[in-house]
C-alpha cells in the first residue's frame, strides 16, 4: 500500500532554550518526537512530506532551491507565485490546498459560520494546473468543510463538473473524509461512485488526524478493510505517526 502522507507546517531546526520548571520535559519529549517523524519519513521512501508556508514569493523560491514538496494555500497567491508552482511542479509533487481547515480554526475562534468559495478556489486550481508543466505532480484539495460530513460529500456533487474537468488535465485530487453519521468506508465508496472510474488512479484519500479527527484504530480499520491506493493525514502531528507505525 502506497502512502502519501502530507504534514504542514514543517521547519528548518530552530534554537531553543530549555524552560526551568518541569515544562522542559515536555520540550524534550516534542524534540524527540520531531526526529522520529523525519527518521519515520526518511525510512519510508514511498511517503511524501510536504513543507508549507509558500504562499510569499521568497517564502517558495527558498523551499524550491531546496528541492522538497510543497503546501499551497490557493487564496493566499499571487499571480506570479501561482506561475512559479506552475514551473515548480516540473521537479516536485505540489499540493494545492483550499484553506478550509485554517477557515475552521477561524470560526472556532470567533464564532462565525463564514465559508469558503469554492469556485474561486478552484479557479486557482484550474489556473495553475492548465501552466503546469508536469500536471501529474499538482495535487488539490477537493472541496470540503471541516468536521461536517454530509456537507463535504455534498461538495463533490455539486462540483462534480470543476473536479473532473482537473483531473482530466491529470491531477490529482485529494479528497477529505470527515467524520459524521456514516463510517469512513461508506463515505469512501460513495465518493468512488460519484467519481467517474476512469479517475480513481488519482484519488488520494484524506483521513482527518487533527481537528475532528478520527482515532488511530479507526484509520487502521479503514486502511486494512478498504486498501486505498494512497492516503494523506490531515494535520498530524509527530506522535501521532509514530503510534500509527507500531
Amino acid at each position: 500500500m502506497q502512502y502519501s502522507i502530507f504534514a504542514y507546517g514543517t521547519k528548518a531546526s530552530e534554537a531553543f532554550t530549555l524552560p526551568s520548571n518541569d515544562e522542559w520535559k515536555e520540550v524534550l519529549r516534542n524534540v524527540a518526537f520531531s526526529a522520529d517523524q523525519l527518521s519515520f519519513f526518511d525510512n519510508m521512501p514511498q511517503s511524501q512530506l510536504f513543507r508549507s508556508g509558500a504562499s510569499a514569493k521568497n517564502d517558495l523560491k527558498g523551499l524550491m532551491r531546496a528541492n522538497v514538496p510543497i503546501c499551497v494555500n490557493v487564496l493566499d497567491t499571487s499571480g506570479t507565485v501561482r506561475a512559479l508552482i506552475g514551473q515548480y511542479s516540473k521537479q516536485q509533487q505540489i499540493l494545492l490546498d483550499s484553506g478550509a481547515f485554517r477557515l475552521f480554526q477561524h470560526n472556532m475562534k470567533t464564532g462565525e459560520a463564514q465559508q469558503l468559495d469554492f469556485e474561486l478556489v478552484l479557479n486557482r486550481y484550474r489556473e495553475i494546473i492548465k501552466i503546469s508543466h508536469l500536471c501529474s505532480n499538482i495535487h488539490f484539495a477537493c472541496p470540503d468543510i471541516v468536521g461536517q460530513q454530509t456537507n463535504s460529500m455534498a461538495l463533490i456533487s455539486e462540483y462534480l463538473a470543476d473536479i473532473t474537468d482537473l483531473l482530466h488535465m491529470c491531477a490529482n485530487m485529494l479528497i477529505p473524509l470527515q467524520k459524521g453519521p456514516k463510517s469512513i468506508s461508506q463515505c469512501y465508496h460513495d465518493a468512488l461512485t460519484t467519481i467517474p472510474a476512469r479517475y480513481h488512479q488519482q484519488l488520494i484519500i484524506g483521513l482527518p488526524s487533527n481537528a475532528a479527527a478520527l482515532s488511530v484504530d479507526e484509520v487502521l480499520s479503514f486502511l486494512k478493510t478498504d486498501t486505498p491506493t494512497r492516503v494523506h493525514f490531515l494535520g498530524a502531528k509527530a506522535n501521532w505517526f509514530i503510534k500509527l507505525n507500531t
